[in-house]
């Protein structure tokens, strides 16, 4: 037996940070509402579980290190900023940076860069505001303006995100689930549907890929992609 479908708006394949960062931006609009029954415009489709905040800002709780860490620049933490999730993450656990080494695995050779390429007349009074406000703690005030960006764990924004997209009640997020097939539209006119191995079944005029790698969803619009070996160790 064939189970319902239902419509919405945009279904997200795949919950990592740049999946559930899309999800809550478009939160933020005001074109995503849910429909007259109560149920979400947006979908957001994680085969995993995210760690809860509370792991992060409990001091409480015993967490292990995660070796997964981003090292990610200004713009970024502007963005989190922006979408209200730099605010709820625990702010003794993003280590910001001055210094970074590039290595070449073939040879010797290096580069590096640090705070001396910086010309803090380019350093935006945003950028400052933010570093002071939601980096910048006790342990790192001689970093101040001059600093590259921070360091912090995947887990640990991706939850913070998971809790803004929660609080703005426009997304249905979906753990624990996989794609068994996806029927691509045949014409702008047309919707996409999803079904998941679960049984439910969506349509949509719009679906986001973030699946990484071998991503199912660039499979099966034959949407080719162009890779390089840098032969890394």
């Amino acid at each position: 037996m064939r189970s319902f479908s239902y419509y919405v708006d945009t279904f997200i394949v795949g919950g990592e940070t740049a999946g559930i960062a899309t999800a809550c931006a478009l939160s933020k609009t005001n074109f995503f509402t849910p429909s007259k029954d109560g149920k979400k415009r947006i979908i957001l489709l994680n085969e995993r579980q995210i760690p809860k905040l509370e792991t992060y800002t409990n001091s409480s709780v015993q967490k292990k290190p995660d070796d997964k860490v981003a090292t990610i620049s200004f713009s970024t933490l502007q963005l989190l900023h922006s979408l209200g999730a730099l605010e709820k993450m625990n702010h003794m656990l993003i280590t910001p940076y001055r210094k970074m080494f590039v290595n070449d695995s073939f040879g010797k050779s290096h580069l590096v860069f640090d705070d001396e390429i910086i010309d803090s007349s380019l350093i935006s009074q945003t950028q400052q505001e933010i570093f002071d406000k939601y980096v910048s703690n006790h342990s790192y005030q001689f970093v101040g303006k001059n600093s590259l960006g921070a360091s912090v764990e995947y887990d640990h924004i991706q939850s913070a995100l998971y809790e803004v997209l929660k609080e703005q009640n426009k997304c249905e997020i979906i753990d624990n689930d996989s794609i068994r097939y996806i029927r691509p539209a045949k014409s702008l006119e047309d919707m996409s549907t999803i079904e998941l191995e679960s049984g439910r079944r969506f349509t949509t005029k719009l679906i986001i890929g973030n699946d990484g790698e071998n991503s199912y969803t660039r499979e099966v619009h034959n949407i080719e992609a162009t890779s390089h070996a840098y032969n890394q160790k």
